[in-house]
């Protein structure tokens, strides 16, 4: 018997397809809230310099690459370190 998953599958499936991209999409706002959140109230506190950030056309988009995007960007700029790090980072 074939079990492959095909649109008469049932309304078992179409219930658990829809519950999934529910939770998907409410998670993905709840995060992008958070993101935009923090880009609005936290980021003006830290001290220019101390984080990279790419300002885009759309702030709500720019959240979900801006702290891989800037350690991609040093790898590209400083390479990998080649020591592993021992001691907390002194200010």
């Amino acid at each position: 018997m074939d079990q492959t998953l095909s649109a008469d599958a049932g309304p078992g499936f179409r219930k658990i397809l829809i519950y999934c991209l529910v939770a998907y999409l409410a998670s993905r706002g709840a995060l992008t809230l958070i993101g935009v959140a923090a880009q609005t109230f936290i980021l003006p506190l830290l001290p220019p310099g101390s984080y990279r950030w790419h300002e885009g056309v759309a702030p709500w988009l720019d959240v979900w690459g801006a702290w891989d995007s800037g350690w991609f960007t040093g790898i590209v700029e400083g390479g990998y370190m080649t020591t592993p790090i021992t001691e907390p980072a002194s200010d």
